[in-house]
């Protein structure tokens, strides 16, 4: 079998799927990757107000965190409640972040949300 320089359809085909993904990745992963930030986030702000029994040093806590992450531009204290329930004490965070396609005039809205509770035992739980 001879190779004669040409190009398949299904080779085209790959590049392109392959090109779509990386464009996907690139614009989109990095807010997926700091929700999973956020969430270690909350974890360490509940772990404050469990040993200082303040909420506002965890508000304060949260906040630091947001800005070491360097995402308080899109992300605020005021997108979380902080509250003590029947079962301990909770952190929910809920944002949204307009995403804009490279290359055109639209976008997306990416809307996120992180709940983290810190039962009686001091047993951690997101959701």
């Amino acid at each position: 079998m001879s190779r004669h320089g040409r190009t398949s359809p299904l080779t085209l085909l790959l590049l392109a799927g392959m090109a779509a993904a990386g464009v996907w990745v690139h614009t989109f992963m990095p807010y997926h990757w700091d929700f999973m930030e956020v969430k270690q986030a909350c974890k360490e702000a509940l772990l404050t107000w469990d040993e200082t029994g303040d909420r506002g040093a965890s508000q304060r806590r949260l906040g630091k965190e947001l800005m070491k992450l360097e995402v308080d531009d899109y992300i605020r204290t005021s997108d979380c409640t902080f509250a003590r329930v029947t079962t301990g004490t909770r952190i929910d965070c809920a944002w949204s972040v307009d995403v804009f396609y490279p290359g055109v005039d639209r976008f997306r809205t990416l809307s996120f949300a992180v709940g983290t509770e810190m039962d009686a035992v001091g047993d951690i739980h997101q959701e």
